[in-house]
């Protein structure tokens, strides 16, 4: 009975129970629907049952799941319940829960109010929540631009920790040293020390992946099995009703007790297929966490890596000596590797959660060939081999398909395909064979067997287990090339000899339309524009929450003489839009309070009230993908710009923007 106060005692003890079974089994949803019901479903009349423990974790587990409310009303329930006393134990315990979601959730200056009023003085030495105190203090000051206040703690923190804070695993300790390097001018020591962190981050996800694959390949090889068995069972039950339906007129009471025997078998069948759908269930579950782990990693690390490529960029436009801009094109390469890594990971994701999908427009053979060629000469010029890219004459034209998907195609082909060649050349190729559009990447490189060429195309798979140490990769970019391809409804095979070469070829039912684009040559002449005048004048109001993004946008655009104001999210961008004109508005997508898409209804509903003349929208998003943008353009955006952000393709979308049908207006005021 829910009333009887021994009961909810029962219950309580029995959520928790559950939530440290599925703790220790990984579920960590699981742990936080468990821990909830034990803290606040299941209640005695004097309040929370008040266990701190539970409190704590799922405190820690809401943190690490995004969830600021439960994370809140689970601390704020801690704070009620936990005894007040002179032992700084709990005292650190709750400053170092607040200041976690503050840092997560909330703003430097909430960090900063954790520790306001406390004796910092009395917090032992040799307590690891000590530790986690000076370092997320020391950030918040760095956030804030108080870098005495920043350096002292990060001395502190320094000290009890024994170390230099970019060897600890404390991120917090690695962003605050990251921080004060840019402050002192050593920009690029600071961006090191941010890659490296995200490089360790990255290769701890790999490993965990590697940990994860051979689960889900035991429960799909338990499937399988379980799926031989049933269809033997089911072949043996045919086989004994035919001999049956022959036997039944002279053997009837025979036949009686047979088909009792049948409905048992028939019932073990319906209990095995059961659990075989079980199973089945548990394994697409575990394959969509996955993906969905997959897709939130590449999305959150997009954030740093945003902010190491747009200061990169900046950088390369000040006057440096020789050595320093060949330090800064290292960082460029590494971090644009980084990027690849992270969209073959994010692909994959969509891939494995069926949300990839085609666009269908009308495009220009000829640009997606010359993308690839002027992509990759400098690499192929670099080893000192020959890149040669042919369209036959009846492969040349206008076709419809999603020539962005296609481009990703030749791309990862010819990329392969100059990383395994050392001399000769590569030479790639485009016909056509009825209505099909055929690619064919040839190359001299080191060939491979038979055994090897059998599983090119499959996930985490090369040739040799030696190649990923000398050539480098993940793995992964034939795999997609082969889902793409057959997204388009094609198919792609490998021809190769080992030591002589490798031959790719693809067949893809792209239907050709005609010769050329009637407005081709304009949008070329579009694109190669730079930003008319500089940008000299135009008043840009720029909302982006994340405060690395927004160095990064006020860097870049007042490179390009733009005069800029930044806001933190979608509510104080409508409010900067109603009390001033603006020539271009940038809106992040996923902001808080109000995102970007509400902020463009917002907006656009303020333009109709008003009358107004339509002010260009472009939509700031790690997304791109075509679902995503038409998402934009019906909330209202004209443009969108994905992350990290390219100094070129600012000023491109920028121009597109700016070249609308209100064109003539906006350059007036400008």
């Amino acid at each position: 009975p829910r009333d009887d106060p021994d009961a909810n005692i029962v219950l309580t003890v029995l959520a928790q129970a559950r939530a440290y079974v599925l703790s220790d089994a990984g579920d960590m949803h699981g742990v936080l629907k468990a821990l909830s019901d034990a803290e606040f479903r299941y209640r005695l009349p004097e309040g929370p049952f008040g266990a701190v423990n539970g409190l704590t974790l799922m405190t820690l587990v809401a943190i690490n799941l995004d969830d600021a409310p439960l994370a809140r009303k689970a601390f704020a329930a801690l704070r009620r319940i936990r005894p007040v006393g002179r032992d700084m134990q709990p005292v650190l315990a709750d400053l170092h829960a607040c200041q976690k979601i503050e840092q997560t959730f909330g703003t430097p200056e909430r960090v900063l109010a954790c520790g306001r009023g406390l004796d910092w003085g009395r917090f032992p030495r040799k307590e690891p929540f000590t530790l986690y105190a000076y370092a997320y203090r020391g950030l918040a000051y760095a956030q804030l631009g108080r870098v005495r206040e920043a350096e002292q703690d990060a001395a502190i923190f320094q000290q009890l920790a024994g170390v230099s804070p970019q060897d600890t695993s404390l991120q917090s300790a690695v962003r605050l040293a990251a921080w004060l390097d840019v402050y002192h001018g050593h920009a690029a020591d600071g961006f090191k020390k941010a890659e490296d962190y995200q490089k360790s981050l990255l290769s701890e996800m790999r490993q965990q992946f590697r940990k994860i694959v051979p689960q889900l390949t035991d429960a799909l090889q338990r499937d399988l099995d379980l799926a031989r068995r049933n269809e033997q069972q089911q072949h043996t039950i045919i086989l004994f009703q035919w001999a049956l339906g022959g036997a039944a007129a002279m053997i009837c009471a025979a036949a009686l007790g047979v088909l009792v025997w049948q409905r048992r078998l028939n019932r073990r069948l319906v209990a095995a297929n059961a659990r075989a759908e079980a199973e089945q269930r548990r394994a697409e579950e575990a394959n969509a966490m996955k993906s969905q782990f997959l897709a939130n990693v590449s999305h959150e690390v997009r954030t740093p890596l945003n902010g190491v490529l747009g200061m990169i960029q900046a950088m390369a436009a000040d006057e440096l000596s020789p050595r320093q801009r060949e330090r800064l094109e290292v960082l460029r390469g590494s971090s644009r590797g980084m990027l690849t890594i992270l969209n073959d990971l994010l692909d994959l994701a969509k891939i494995e959660a069926g949300k990839l999908t085609l666009e269908s427009v009308e495009f220009d053979l000829a640009p997606v060939v010359e993308g690839s060629r002027h992509a990759f000469w400098a690499a192929a010029e670099a080893k000192g081999i020959s890149l040669e890219l042919a369209v036959a004459e009846e492969a040349r034209g206008v076709y419809r398909g999603d020539p962005t998907r296609l481009r990703q195609i030749v791309d990862n082909l010819v990329s392969n395909a100059i990383k395994f060649t050392a001399e000769g050349g590569v030479q790639v190729g485009f016909g056509r064979e009825g209505e099909m559009l055929r690619l064919t990447v040839r190359d001299t490189g080191i060939g491979m067997t038979p055994e090897a060429a059998a599983k090119v195309f499959a996930k985490y798979e090369q040739a040799e287990a030696s190649t990923a140490r000398k050539y480098g990769g993940t793995g992964l970019g034939l795999s997609i090339c082969r889902e793409l391809v057959q997204a388009f409804g094609g198919e792609i095979g490998v021809e190769s000899v080992a030591g002589q070469g490798t031959t790719f070829t693809a067949t893809l039912p792209l239907p050709r339309i005609g010769d050329s684009l009637a407005t081709g040559a304009d949008a070329g002449e579009a694109e190669a524009e730079g930003l008319d005048e500089g940008g000299g004048g135009l008043r840009i109001l720029a909302a982006e929450d994340h405060p690395v993004n927004q160095l990064v946008l006020r860097t870049l655009l007042s490179q390009l003489g733009c005069e800029v104001t930044l806001v933190g999210d979608g509510a104080e961008a409508v409010e900067a839009f109603r009390s001033a004109h603006w020539d271009v508005v940038l809106l992040d997508i996923q902001m808080p309070n109000m995102d970007g898409l509400q902020a463009t209804r917002a907006i656009r509903a303020l333009e109709l009230a008003q009358g107004a003349v339509r002010t260009p929208l472009v939509a700031l998003t790690a997304n791109a993908m075509p679902e995503d943008v038409a998402e934009y353009r019906a909330a209202g955006f004209d443009e969108y710009l994905s992350k990290p952000i390219d100094a070129g393709e600012l000023v491109v979308v920028l121009n597109r923007a700016l070249s609308g049908p209100m064109e003539a207006e906006l350059r007036e005021t400008a």
